[in-house]
This record gives C-alpha cells, structure tokens and sequence, in this order.
C-alpha cells in the first residue's frame, strides 16, 4: 500500500495558510506539492478532514 506524504493535520494546516491569504504558488513551492494536488486537497465536498475544521461546521 502505498504511503501518504503528508498527514491530515498536515494537509489541514496548508490549506488554512491558503484561506488566510497566503499565495497559492509561494505555497506550493514551499511544501513541495503541484497546484493540482492543492486543489484536490481544498475541495469542499472531497474534504474527509472537515470534521476536524469545526468552523467550516459553522456556515453549514
């Protein structure tokens, strides 16, 4: 089976530092990821970590 690089916890803090402003290709670049897999990772109906977001709960 293959590995994930990065943990949910991991992916929850990236894509925060996106939704608080930072620039999606400074980020990228920074964590080693292509902007396909950000956006993969940011869509809402996909995203098997909400439950660990409880704001995102917020405006349900």
């Amino acid at each position: 089976m293959k590995r994930e690089r990065f943990s949910v916890e991991q992916i929850v803090t990236i894509v925060k530092q996106a939704e608080m402003g930072m620039a999606v290709a400074e980020l990228i670049r920074r964590v080693g990821i292509s902007e396909q897999t950000f956006y993969r990772w940011n869509v809402p109906r996909q995203r098997k970590w909400d439950s660990l977001r409880p704001e995102v709960k917020l405006h349900i």
